[in-house]
């Protein structure tokens, strides 16, 4: 928010009017109607001369199943006599901006409900309606007026009767289950203050959640679907902390999500909100707020221990109380390999020479620490699953492009049988030069670098350290990419893979229409051998996609119907 702007909503919210006694009985009015079996309890109050708010009410969705809340809203009551209808619309004068001004300016988890009720001191001609104060309600109210116009729809009203009371509530379960208090914030700008009281709000709320799904181990889904909820809020803050810590001022979403991927330990955060934001316009279904939390729960140690180290914050000390349904066997075997990677050191050593790729990453935590399973499949066109090996650590490593590593053997016994098990150490991306020579192949460039290179360690470096793609470097905005392009190049004696970086940043960045672009892009995130050797045109297939490229004329479905259709060489869909 602009200073003009909260100045703005400061000056109505410190405003304050008698209640009249119209608003009195549209207290004691809504007090009889919103008692729906104990899915709504209210704490009205009927002589607060402060207009901000007046009280909340706790909203429990299935009282038969659970009696704890699942949201509170926070609400302002007014009863009048003087309105307008037309054509079924009734207009309201809300004379004073006090309650909309508070949900627009207070940082508050809790969405904002204002009820009016019209004639509240007639017997026979008492109606209620209500309005949701949403981001987009908010900013059709014009602050630099003293007072606004409320239009007034037919379904806005609640009758005094249960299918009334029944639709009121199910439009309830929407509001929570969509309601993002930091929609509001996404284009303004949030201070340090702010985002540490959200964090401390939205933890306490996880680790009280956690607490009661131990004593109900059947409501897991029910109540990862409550944690759900408060994750955008807390992974946008701490969001807002890590661009607060790179030096950032006037931070808003944008620059806070955008700086958040060029750090490899901050990029989860990117990862996280990215997720987090499709979850925000779709409702999961049943079952599916649990499989999200276990997805999520490994962002939420990284988040823990962001705090910590960091800014010195202790959140969530109860996190791993929540139920993972990991068998005992699992459970005794993963306790023996975190005693031996805490005996074990880790002092980063020389890479070996193998390249892998990752084929899969099991998260385990044991007496509070995270650690990592991780499989390695051996690169190669010539590689299979016999050529895979595990290694275990305390390093989480998200990138796509193959590897090379670092470990030290340790040896373990589980029920009397010794077995020898690899500890890494180190790691560092390693994309084979014939890979990125191939890539240069099918633009029509030629290009003949090797590990001996200097660009090529200096861009195997940034990538390692950031954990990016180049899919992702080419889609930066134009000052991001000459920042990230000099940091990789501005030293080095060659830019020979600097020009195809550059050339696909041209031509197939994600504003691109040229034919092909679907193609390299995938390429981009799929640096395999294998699958660039079989993009190639061949002595049997010798036809191009275009005159501006080396692939094969195969991959012309793919880029027509990207979704539907095989990529050449590849079987992406089933056939039906």
């Amino acid at each position: 928010m602009n200073s003009k702007y909260i100045e703005i909503l400061k000056k109505h919210i410190s405003t304050h009017t008698d209640r009249s006694s119209e608003d009195r009985s549209a207290v004691s009015y809504l007090e009889s109607v919103l008692n729906p079996e104990g899915r709504i309890n209210t704490s009205f109050a009927s002589d607060d001369k402060w207009p901000n708010h007046d009280g909340m009410f706790e909203y429990v969705s299935n009282p038969s199943i659970s009696k704890r809340p699942e949201q509170n809203f926070v609400v302002q009551v007014k009863g009048t006599h003087n309105c307008s209808e037309n054509n079924g619309v009734i207009s309201y004068c809300l004379k004073s901006l006090a309650f909309p001004a508070y949900i627009a300016y207070e940082v508050t988890a809790d969405p904002g409900i204002l009820f009016i009720v019209l004639n509240p001191d007639i017997r026979g001609e008492k109606r209620i309606f209500w309005k949701y104060m949403s981001p987009s309600f908010i900013k059709t109210i014009n602050f630099d007026q003293s007072s606004a116009t409320i239009k007034l729809q037919p379904e806005d009203e609640i009758k005094d009767n249960d299918e009334s009371i029944e639709l009121f509530c199910k439009k309830l379960d929407q509001v929570v289950d969509t309601h993002l208090f930091l929609k509001k914030l996404e284009n303004e700008y949030l201070t340090k203050e702010e985002a540490l009281k959200i964090i401390d709000y939205r933890c306490e709320e996880i680790s009280m959640e956690i607490d009661s799904i131990s004593d109900n181990p059947e409501l897991r889904d029910t109540i990862s679907r409550k944690i759900i909820r408060g994750l955008y809020d807390l992974c946008y803050s701490v969001l807002i902390l890590n661009a607060i810590k790179l030096g950032y001022t006037d931070i808003n979403q944008k620059l806070a999500w955008e700086v958040s991927q060029f750090k490899s330990e901050t990029k989860y955060l990117y990862n996280f909100l990215k997720g987090l934001k499709y979850i925000g316009i779709r409702i999961p279904k049943e079952g599916q707020s649990e499989r999200l939390m276990l997805k999520y729960y490994n962002y939420l140690w990284e988040i823990r221990r962001f705090l910590k180290e960091d800014f010195d914050i202790e959140v969530l000390d109860n996190l791993s109380k929540f139920p993972l349904s990991m068998d005992t066997l699992d459970a005794e075997y993963y306790e023996l390999v975190a005693g031996i990677i805490a005996k074990t050191d880790l002092t980063p050593r020389n890479v070996r020479t193998s390249r892998y790729y990752i084929q899969k990453i099991v998260p385990f935590f044991v007496d509070g620490e995270r650690y990592f399973e991780i499989t390695l499949q051996l690169a190669g066109l010539y590689a299979t699953k016999y050529n895979r090996i595990t290694v275990y650590s305390k390093q989480n490593i998200t990138i796509g492009y193959s590897i090379q590593i670092a470990y030290t053997e340790a040896e373990i016994e589980l029920w009397g049988i010794k077995n020898k098990i690899k500890i890494l150490n180190d790691w560092k991306v390693a994309i084979d030069p014939a890979c990125l020579n191939k890539l240069a192949k099918m633009l029509k460039l030629h290009t003949t670098i090797n590990r001996n290179y200097g660009e090529y360690n200096s861009l195997m470096k940034f990538l390692t350290d950031t954990e990016m793609n180049l899919l992702q470097v080419i889609n930066l905005s134009e000052e991001r990419f000459k920042r990230v392009y000099e940091s990789i190049y501005g030293s080095t004696n060659t830019h020979v893979f600097g020009n195809v970086i550059l050339n696909l940043r041209k031509n197939y960045a994600k504003s691109s229409d040229k034919l092909g672009k679907y193609t390299i892009r995938y390429v981009l995130l799929n640096l395999r051998e294998e699958i660039l050797e079989v993009l190639l045109p061949n002595q049997y297939n010798n036809r191009c996609l275009s005159d501006e490229l080396n692939i094969t004329s195969k991959c012309y479905p793919f880029e027509q119907k990207p979704f539907i259709s095989n990529l050449a060489g590849k079987k992406q869909v089933k056939a039906t």
